[in-house]
């Protein structure tokens, strides 16, 4: 735990949230072509153009400094999003984007309303052996 100060007599606290790789869910075209690995927690497309999509949970009023979503060399050329959409039909805007392996600290609309809106994560399409490892998510209390 690390803490660092923000001036007199105010800290926060950084915390990173960690996300397996078998939250990921296949959402488009073929969500039953994908294998969850028991020992290590990863998801794998076992066909071409598979987008994944997965929820995140993060305590109401923290501020997301960072995020990343790790996966092996083959998914890298693929595109990560952190996305923001109001409860209803809103779409969402993105938060935070990178490439899979590749950290984004820009953060959009960083501070968490949990009342207002609801977050995930989702990806490009990922192809036949590409995998998800984890996503961590940094943010400050």
């Amino acid at each position: 735990m690390k803490i660092h100060y923000e001036g007199p007599g105010t800290s926060s606290e950084t915390k990173d949230h960690s996300i397996n790789g078998s939250k990921f869910k296949g959402v488009n075209p073929d969500t039953d072509q994908v294998t969850i690995s028991t020992t290590s927690g990863k998801v794998t497309a076992n066909a071409d153009g598979i987008t994944f999509v997965c929820p995140v949970e993060l305590p109401d009023d923290v501020t997301v400094t960072a995020a990343v979503v790790q996966g092996n060399a083959a998914a890298a050329a693929e595109d990560w999003t952190l996305v923001r959409a109001s409860h209803g039909v809103d779409a969402g805007s993105a938060m935070a984007t990178a490439k899979i392996n590749t950290l984004d600290s820009s953060v959009s609309n960083a501070v968490i309303n949990n009342g207002s809106y609801h977050y995930f994560l989702k990806t490009t399409s990922l192809d036949t052996n590409d995998e998800i490892w984890s996503a961590r998510i940094r943010y400050t209390t």
